[in-house]
């Protein structure tokens, strides 16, 4: 069922997942957020209001963790190199958050061609990938393994 809106969406994967929805008011800024954690891994999901009006996209980011320090070059190469073969519309983005220094892939998806059945079934994938992550950060079929994780309607996301 597409999704109107991001708190509609919101509720419908939190029943999937089998948790409360949590209230969602957009900050001052237009942005409107929330997480889930499934084993471990925390996995936010947030949409962002422009001034010129309605959103349909909404970012879904996992959290893989911290790059170990004695690994910090070869891992960021990896990432780059994932990045690099990850080639198409809305595919996934390997990223270091600059406030915390943790690895976090980052999916785009649309509210108005995704089933919140489909967006869990990713949500877990994407905890199964952080935890294999986490015990080989230099994964080298990282990005072929990302890219194939799964399909949402008409677009792939990790």
């Amino acid at each position: 069922m597409p999704y109107s809106s991001f708190a509609q969406f919101g509720a419908a994967l939190c029943e999937v997942a089998g948790t409360t929805a949590p209230p969602l008011q957009p900050d001052q800024n237009g942005l409107t957020a929330f997480h889930l954690v499934m084993r471990d891994v925390v996995v936010n999901l947030a949409h962002l209001m422009p001034d010129e009006g309605a959103s349909d996209d909404v970012l879904v980011m996992a959290t893989f963790g911290p790059i170990p320090q004695e690994m910090e070059l070869e891992v960021l190469r990896a990432l780059a190199q994932s990045n690099f073969s990850m080639l198409g519309p809305r595919v996934p983005v390997l990223a270091v958050n600059p406030a915390t220094g943790e690895v976090v892939l980052r999916q785009q998806l649309s509210l108005s061609d995704t089933e919140a059945t489909d967006a869990f079934a990713t949500i877990l994938r994407l905890g199964e990938l952080a935890r294999e992550w986490r015990l080989n950060p230099t994964m080298a079929p990282l990005a072929p393994e990302a890219a194939s994780v799964a399909s949402v309607g008409h677009h792939q996301f990790a």
